[in-house]
């Protein structure tokens, strides 16, 4: 909240308003880069020595990102099949008649 050239805050009545702003936000920036470094750390933690996955689809989930086998090659997929939940189905039916 400084003007550039100015160091300090202190000799200066007009910007002593910003004396906690400019705390709050010194405070803010350490914090954020404390996070990210922590962020950093867990990243490259998980990569190296995270556990690897067993199962192809662990959450049981049924859409078509989690059909990829756990080292995919060209394509990904060898066929598209239908995917996806039967309420999406039913959605899409129901658009479907609507529109006619």
């Amino acid at each position: 909240m400084l003007p550039r050239r100015y160091p300090t805050h202190v000799g200066f009545d007009t910007f002593g308003m910003f004396a906690q702003l400019n705390q709050f936000i010194s405070i803010a920036a350490f914090f954020s880069f404390a996070f990210q470094l922590l962020f950093v750390f867990n990243f490259f933690y998980s990569i190296w020595y995270g556990r690897r996955m067993k199962e192809l689809n662990p959450y049981h989930a049924n859409t078509l990102e989690w059909t990829t086998p756990l080292r995919p090659g060209h394509g990904n997929w060898p066929e598209l099949g239908e995917h996806g939940d039967e309420s999406d189905t039913d959605k899409i039916k129901e658009e479907e008649t609507y529109r006619k």
